[in-house]
């Protein structure tokens, strides 16, 4: 029990970082998108890989596009939807944690937020990754001429991925309503 909570704090701690962190990765590429610095490293591949369209479009280099405020922030937002879901899940897991330091592990509560963890991964995958990635090449493509601009909506693996990892999630959820109505019938029993 006493390793639990140990790990438990550190990853509350590592929680807290990401929480702060997260906005600031999110958001600094794109801000600084224009300069030297980020084209060399989006010409590089080092970071914000090429977005693969299937229009007979091929691929859209990051570094080629001439950047403007609308598909700045068209792009910001486009991260921002796809991050939502996960920042919100860092909260939930924080709760989960902090129980388990509190050294309730077995409990409703905590198999509540592990069902409420699934949910967010089944809505990331169905909603959250199409929607993200339809502004994203919308935005990419906003600036170019009329008869030019793209709007196409997928579903592809990340978005099964997420799926699968939410069936994991709610499946656990399901084991820990089972442990906690077994632990609340131990704790009865003298």
């Amino acid at each position: 029990m006493n390793k639990i909570m140990k790990i438990s704090k550190w990853t509350i701690t590592i929680i807290k970082i990401l929480s702060v962190s997260i906005p600031l990765i999110v958001l600094f590429p794109w801000v600084f998108i224009d300069t030297v610095l980020i084209q060399g490293l989006l010409k590089g591949g080092y970071i914000m890989q090429p977005v693969l369209i299937n229009e007979g479009v091929g691929v859209i280099e990051l570094w080629k596009i001439q950047w403007t405020l609308l598909n700045k922030s068209m792009a910001v937002a486009s991260d921002i939807i796809s991050m939502l879901p996960i920042y919100i899940s860092l909260f939930i897991l924080k709760s989960i944690f902090t129980s388990y330091t509190n050294g309730n592990i077995f409990t409703t509560d905590n198999a509540m937020r592990y069902k409420k963890l699934g949910s967010l991964f089944f809505v990331y995958g169905l909603i959250f990754l199409p929607l993200s990635e339809t502004v994203k090449i919308l935005a990419l493509t906003i600036e170019n001429e009329p008869g030019k601009k793209i709007l196409a909506i997928g579903f592809g693996t990340p978005s099964i991925e997420a799926l699968f990892c939410g069936l994991i999630v709610f499946l656990v959820s399901l084991v820990m309503q089972e442990a906690s109505k077994i632990n609340d019938e131990n704790s009865y029993t003298v």
